[in-house]
């Protein structure tokens, strides 16, 4: 397990600063009185965030970014080893660090160190259970993938003690991390570009839970297949689940548009009733899981329940933005098919009059794997809005396009636009929708932007 010295004030370099993960930490750095210097493609508000605290931004990757006073090169899963950047480190003799390096590196300075992985669940997961420890007083340093509403951000700087983070699969980044207690909400495949099949998918979450540290908690949930399969010899197993037989276990699950209720059992015994602030079944599960990482650790049940009673999903997790001219906008990161059904159902409980979903597939070999899953979960959908897949770290060696969703919406009698950019997209929605209506923007890239232009916030037309 690497630790880094957070007392030696040396210069560190981030490549991909721009990134949510990589801005958090440039943020914590900064704070701490690190010199820090990065590049990322383009300005965001993060970039400029962060040179406002003092870090040197550098917009374009060329190898005269890396000078001879940096002691350390940092860089996000998006930079590769032919990059400029990080060939010129290699050639001065630089150490080089990933970015799921650094973050475990940084962990490892904290007492009590809590990672929540799964394939669906994280940002929301990990939003609860920091709000949580926030709300007990126990000041928490938080690595989000999403900007928290209780405090306007991705990372929050708190005390030495405890340490709250998303832990990420996609490959195999959560090897860096050696928690105290590692959440498992799920393990169902995806990353197909990186994991071979779901056995191997599988293999990385159960090396994640033999990475915590002896004495520390697995907390995994109930319904995963065959769970002994990632029992750490050396730490406690701890379930969550959904009426069945789980440590922490929710009965009579009941909700509606405002929020989801349940009764809270722990190993059997009756403790209270839970009541949530957001729609959606699936966020019951979330909630277990954040329960229980607090009360492992002791933290009062009123606390937790007031908390969880307040709760207030990160953006873009079925976030409803308002209305305009009478149709409700929902932006939803949702890019999976699991996840997609999920936030369908959901939003069903709003009662439209008509459900539009604006979807941008995420990945080419996502989008290839899952290309009759997609159609099967969308059709749930009154009307479906494609836009072209947004390539993320890859490049279309698949020939997959939005156009075969489409296709396959189209045979199954969907009402469906495949459009060349949002501008159209947009246009669909102005033209089509009524009042009454529910239009939901979804997907992994930057189709946030469609929800915030029909809002008349935040952007401009993309292309």
């Amino acid at each position: 397990m690497k630790q880094f010295d957070l007392e030696h004030k040396i210069h560190i370099f981030f490549s991909g600063i721009g990134g949510i993960s990589m801005s958090g930490m440039a943020h914590l750095l900064l704070d701490r009185g690190f010199q820090l210097s990065g590049s990322d493609t383009m300005k965001s508000d993060l970039t400029v965030a962060l040179v406002r605290e003092g870090a040197k931004i550098y917009y374009g990757q060329s190898p005269e970014n890396i000078t001879e006073d940096i002691d350390l090169v940092v860089h996000s899963a998006a930079i590769h080893r032919d990059n400029p950047e990080l060939m010129r480190a290699e050639a001065m003799g630089l150490p080089i660090m990933t970015r799921a390096e650094f973050l475990g590196a940084l962990m490892a300075n904290y007492e009590i160190a809590i990672g929540i992985s799964g394939t669906h669940g994280k940002t929301t997961t990990t939003s609860m259970v920091s709000d949580i420890f926030l709300s007990a007083g126990l000041n928490p340093t938080i690595s989000v993938g999403g900007i928290m509403p209780s405090f306007g951000g991705n990372f929050k700087i708190g005390g030495s003690k405890y340490f709250i983070t998303e832990a990420c699969e996609y490959t195999n980044s959560f090897w860096s991390f050696y928690p105290d207690c590692a959440v498992i909400l799920n393990c169902e495949l995806d990353h197909t570009d990186f994991f071979k099949d779901e056995e191997d998918f599988r293999a990385s979450f159960r090396r994640y839970a033999q990475n915590v540290r002896p004495g520390g908690k697995v907390i995994i949930h109930r319904a995963i297949r065959d769970i002994d399969y990632f029992k750490n010899p050396s730490a406690t197993m701890i379930t969550f689940g959904v009426e069945d037989n789980a440590d922490y276990c929710a009965k009579n699950v009941r909700g509606d548009a405002a929020g989801q209720t349940f009764d809270l059992y722990r190993k059997g015994t009756f403790i209270e009733q839970v009541r949530l602030n957001m729609p959606g079944a699936y966020n019951v599960p979330n909630a277990l899981a954040a329960i229980a990482a607090a009360m492992e650790y002791g933290l009062p049940l009123d606390v937790i329940l007031l908390t969880l009673s307040r709760f207030h999903c990160a953006q873009r997790r079925f976030e409803i933005l308002g209305e305009t001219n009478g149709v409700t906008v929902i932006s939803e990161f949702a890019h999976h098919p699991t996840a997609i059904r999920y936030a369908l159902e959901t939003a069903r409980l709003l009662q439209p009059k008509k459900l539009w979903t604006v979807f941008q597939p995420h990945a080419y070999s996502r989008t290839k794997e899952f290309l009759h899953e997609f159609a099967d979960v969308l059709s749930a959908s009154d009307a479906v809005v494609l836009v072209p897949i947004y390539a993320a770290r890859e490049v279309n060696t698949y020939n997959i396009y939005s156009e075969d969703i489409a296709r396959i919406l189209k045979d199954n009698g969907v009402e469906t636009y495949c459009c060349g950019g949002f501008g159209e997209a947009e246009d669909v929605i102005l033209t089509h929708a009524r009042p009454g209506d529910a239009v939901m923007a979804m997907g992994g890239g930057d189709i946030d932007k469609v929800a915030k232009d029909l809002m008349g916030i935040g952007y401009t037309h993309g292309n």
